[in-house]
C-alpha cells in the first residue's frame, strides 16, 4: 500500500479524476509513480531506477530517467508527457496501451543546449534542463 511505501523526494502532481490515479515524480529514485486512490496501490509508471534515458520505443519499465520534475495529462487522460531535467528532453507514454513505451517529443537525450525554438522537429530542439509542464 502507497502509505505503508518509502519514497524519495515526491514532487509534481497531477490527478486523473475519470480513472481516480495521481501521478507523480520520484525525482531521486528517477521514477515516475502512480497511486490509485480507490485501492491505495502505489505503482511505478516509468524508470527502472537508473539515469540512462533508453532509446524511443523503449518499455518503460526498462528505461531510465533522469531527474523527472515535470507532469502532465492530455485532455483526455490517456498521454502522460514528463521532463527529464538532467537528461534534457521531453519524454510522454500512452497510458492505455500494453505494454507501455516511451518516446522523446523534444529535445536531444543527453545534450544541455538552446536551438530549435522554430524548428519544425521538436525532437531535434537542444533544451536547457526542462522542469515543469503544464
Amino acid at each position: 500500500l502507497a502509505r505503508n511505501s518509502s519514497l524519495n523526494n515526491p514532487s509534481n502532481f497531477v490527478i486523473d479524476y475519470q480513472a481516480n490515479f495521481l501521478y507523480f515524480c520520484e525525482e531521486f529514485s528517477n521514477r515516475i509513480r502512480s497511486i490509485d486512490l480507490n485501492s491505495n496501490i502505489l505503482s511505478t509508471i516509468v524508470g527502472n531506477g537508473s539515469s540512462f534515458a533508453g532509446p524511443d520505443g523503449s518499455l518503460t519499465n526498462e528505461t531510465g530517467i533522469f531527474s523527472p520534475q515535470g507532469l502532465a495529462l492530455d485532455s483526455n487522460n490517456r498521454i502522460l508527457y514528463y521532463s527529464e531535467t538532467l537528461n534534457h528532453i521531453i519524454r510522454k507514454v500512452n497510458l492505455t496501451e500494453n505494454p507501455r513505451r516511451v518516446f522523446t517529443i523534444a529535445g536531444t537525450n543527453g545534450v544541455r543546449g538552446f536551438f530549435g525554438e522554430n524548428n519544425s522537429n521538436a525532437s531535434l530542439a537542444l533544451l536547457n534542463e526542462p522542469t515543469n509542464l503544464f
